[in-house]
């Protein structure tokens, strides 16, 4: 076919990767699926079918990759199952093109039919997802389809987000609708592989024909969960894996009709009403504890159970059907087919679900069920409050009877174990308990994943060590040999070919480009950060993207950024348990010192902030507030000049993934017995950023790779932590006792960034300080404000900051997915590489 006068031939070319051949299947899924032609199609036309052509060219690998799609007999093999219910797969389009070797020919098209694919590349936003851990499983993913590992990832697929709206002030949360434009092209749909999800009801036991014992769960209702597959490409591979995330709709009984669980009009959660929303809103992870919780959020944790127990129930009943119908095995061989690695706390309802399968469908008795159960499951402790997860016993009754009696069992099982190493003990039994009955009753649900999996690891060694010796002593004891210690704090290994390109380019002119499939490769550049010639190419380098940076800020935000200045960025969106609070506080001790002395000779600054979680939290309400106001004060006043800036971006701004380019540091300020995970700071120290931070699990597993002298430490240690907190003291003798601290704050209550109106940041006084500094940064902020000041210094030598940026990179490779996968294959899942 030859369109009207414009010369483009649109023709069926799947597989070519050639510049030629993806310009013709470009051109064709323009015309075929958008109905466009080069000269009239939006950008999302573009997108739309720029997908299309890259995921043709994966079906091809896919096919071959996964039994489900092959036509041809392929041998079993051990495969991973991956559970998450969070994954954060974006840039997936430009993830793809960079596996598949195709992002030159396609920025060649782009040239040529005249769109704008940076541009473009914003829109790939496939599913949301917690920053963290979203991102660490897809990290995970990458790698082993780069390692020709065969997997199938299994998660939710959410409709909706949360996300903030910016207010002239303040920031409101609405919901966004995430499958916008009629779902995500990246996936294809298989309803003919749909399973059922029960909830409530009650149970019933009888004799089978056997005369066995047997247990019917009688629900009350029953939600269907059809699958949506995604692929994902490995690094120069040829194998594609896939990433299976369940919809939800609700079966009505008494017609079989089927209605979706998807709603938008509303946003109160209550337990009757919470399945018609089973997967609507992507919900926040949430500690059950006793103090003072309202019934909203007892709804909202009620729902999260209920989108966990889904997605588990779909994956379990796919991965049994895969293994009996799909590949003709027994299910008493489940375990030597599978390896199922179970990422959160409140996975562990995968072990009574799996219980339940293989007793009340497949007619296992419990030793049967149990050795497989037990054999299937690999557990990863991710934070080190895990531990105290509960689940209202409540909870079970309502929604998942049957389960309830299974967790009974095991309890009574693993008790008379645990009785029959020390009997005499009675309080190590109760403390190893799965139910905890020392007021209202809670299924312990990190128990049930102790006992329940194969392998329990963890994501640090210090984490491992701190659990062993503290929480997890009990369970330790009892059967040492279950605990594994792997890092799962991961880099993925292509990040900077896609992130940050001008810099992988001047890498691989130096070294080679086999450290794109081998992170450890740059420890080669430990050589060249003693040359000046490379230094002096780095920082060039560095100074052309902050130049480029810089305009666009001024361009978007109207505010003149020196690209000379020092470079300080948050990683973390802003939030209480993240501290940036205590910046704000050194942002308005700087203030001070330079309206105290005009000519302060100051090294320039430019502080970045980055949007706000989506949290109904007010006090990270109340700091976002004031960011605003410090930036707009500190930003115009005139005795500033260029040597303070701050900046405050969000995600619509389409910068922040610049940021990872132009940093010069980087701020990890969580408290030291804060062991959320640090993959941002990661990703930052791969393209030579500095950290600053305290002695928290992921900032000692940093600066023990990239060296104590290009690590910025400071602030209390964990036993420091603790033993201020347990002594009760006042954080307001802090504040009297440092006079720079008790200007800050002063400064504040003097309504000095709210147009003289002291009223406006009194909450943020109160709420911060007032009941108790939790987050002890009145404790920290002399520690904080010394080690910012050594920052100033060292980065006026200019050689000396550059050798610090390039051995920052060239050590940080140990986090390489890649290898934390491949250990994971051999020692933890028992799968080939």
């Amino acid at each position: 076919m030859q369109t009207q006068g414009l010369g483009f031939r649109v023709k069926d070319d799947r597989t070519g990767l050639g510049s030629d051949a993806l310009k013709q299947s470009l051109v064709s899924h323009l015309f075929y699926l958008r109905g466009k032609f080069p000269n009239n199609a939006a950008l999302h036309d573009y997108y739309i079918a720029l997908v299309h052509t890259v995921r043709d060219r994966l079906l091809q690998r896919w096919a071959t990759s996964t039994p489900a799609m092959s036509y041809a007999p392929v041998q079993p093999v051990k495969q991973v199952a991956y559970f998450s219910s969070k994954f954060l797969t974006a840039p997936h389009l430009a993830t793809s093109l960079t596996n598949l070797g195709i992002l030159e020919p396609i920025q060649q098209v782009a040239e040529e039919l005249g769109f704008n694919l940076p541009l473009l590349l914003q829109q790939d936003d496939l599913t949301p997802g917690s920053r963290e851990l979203g991102q660490l499983a897809t990290c995970h993913l990458d790698s082993l389809a780069t390692l020709e590992v065969p997997s199938i990832a299994y998660g939710i697929r959410y409709e909706f987000d949360l996300h903030r709206e910016h207010c002239p002030g303040q920031s409101v949360e609405i919901i966004d609708q995430w499958l916008r434009h009629d779902g995500s092209p990246w996936e294809i749909s298989h309803p003919e592989w749909s399973v059922s999800v029960q909830f409530g009801g009650s149970t019933e036991s009888y004799l089978d024909e056997q005369g066995c014992f047997r247990v019917r769960w009688l629900p009350a209702t029953i939600v269907r969960g059809i699958p949506y597959d995604v692929p994902i490409s490995g690094y120069r591979s040829n194998r594609v894996n896939t990433l299976r995330l369940w919809s939800a709709s609700r079966i009505d009984p008494s017609t079989s009709e089927v209605k979706t669980c998807f709603r938008e009009d509303s946003q109160t959660l209550h337990p009757s009403a919470a399945l018609e929303q089973l997967v609507t809103v992507l919900s926040q992870e949430t500690l059950f504890d006793d103090s003072g919780q309202d019934q909203q959020v007892l709804n909202h944790q009620c729902l999260y159970l209920q989108q966990q127990f889904f997605f588990i129930s779909c994956a379990l009943q796919d991965a049994i059907r895969i293994h009996c119908q799909q590949q003709g095995e027994a299910i008493h061989t489940l375990a030597d087919r599978f390896a199922m690695q179970l990422n959160e706390v409140h996975h562990a309802i995968a072990i009574p679900e799996l219980m339940r399968l293989l007793m009340d469908q497949h007619r296992l008795d419990w030793d049967t069920a149990w050795h497989i159960t037990q054999n299937s499951f690999t557990y990863t402790h991710q934070t080190l409050s895990d531990k105290l997860e509960r689940c209202p016993i409540k909870f079970f009754e309502t929604f998942l009877p049957r389960h309830l009696e299974i967790i009974y069992e095991i309890n009574q099982r693993f008790l008379a174990e645990v009785r029959t190493q020390q009997p005499e003990d009675d309080l190590r039994v109760q403390r190893m308990s799965l139910v905890d009955e020392s007021g209202e009753r809670y299924i312990r649900l990190a128990h049930l994943a102790y006992v329940g999996s194969r392998v329990i690891s963890s994501i640090t060694g210090l984490h491992t060590k701190l659990l062993k010796q503290e929480s997890l002593r009990d369970f330790f004891s009892f059967f040492p040999e279950r605990f594994k210690s792997r890092s799962s704090r991961v880099i993925p290994d292509r990040f900077m070919a896609i992130h940050n390109p001008e810099l992988a380019q001047l890498i691989t002119r130096k070294i080679g480009d086999r450290w794109l499939h081998n992170l450890d490769e740059l420890k080669s550049l430990e050589t060249l950060a003693q040359e000046p010639p490379f230094c002096d190419e780095w920082q060039s380098l560095k100074r052309s993207l902050k130049q480029s940076f810089a305009n666009k800020i001024l361009e978007q935000k109207n505010i003149q950024v020196h690209p000379d200045s020092l470079f300080d960025v948050h990683t973390h969106p802003v939030g209480e348990r993240y501290r940036q609070h205590l910046s704000l506080l050194y942002i308005i001790t700087l203030y001070n010192r330079i309206k105290a002395n005009p000519d302060l000779d100051l090294q320039p600054r430019t502080v970045i902030f980055t949007e706000s979680i989506p949290s109904a939290c007010y006090v990270t309400q109340l700091i976002v507030k004031l960011t605003r106001a410090v930036a707009r004060v500190v930003n115009h006043d005139p005795d500033v000049r260029d040597r303070l800036k701050v900046v405050f971006l969000e995600q619509v701004d389409g910068l922040t993934s610049s940021l990872y380019a132009v940093a010069d540091l980087i701020e990890q300020l969580s408290l030291a017995s804060d062991d959320s995970s640090g993959i941002e700071s990661m990703k930052f120290a791969l393209s030579g950023a500095l950290t600053i931070g305290g002695l928290s699990p992921v900032n000692i597993e940093i600066r023990n790779q990239v060296g104590e002298a290009n690590f910025f430490l400071f602030g209390l240690s964990v036993e420091e932590v603790n033993v201020l907190k347990e002594s009760g003291f006042n954080p307001w003798n802090f504040y009297h006792n440092n006079r720079e601290l008790r200007g800050a704050i002063d400064r504040i209550a003097s309504g000095h960034f709210a147009d003289g109106d002291p009223s406006v940041f009194k909450p943020f006084i109160d709420e911060t300080f007032g009941r108790g500094d939790e987050y002890l940064l009145l404790a920290d902020y002399p520690f904080y404000v010394d080690c910012q000041d050594r920052v100033g210094e060292a980065y006026r030598d200019t050689d000396w900051w550059m050798q610090m940026s390039i051995l920052n990179a060239a050590r940080i490779g140990y986090f390489s997915s890649d290898r934390v996968m491949r250990d994971y294959c051999r020692d933890i899942w028992n799968v080939s590489v």
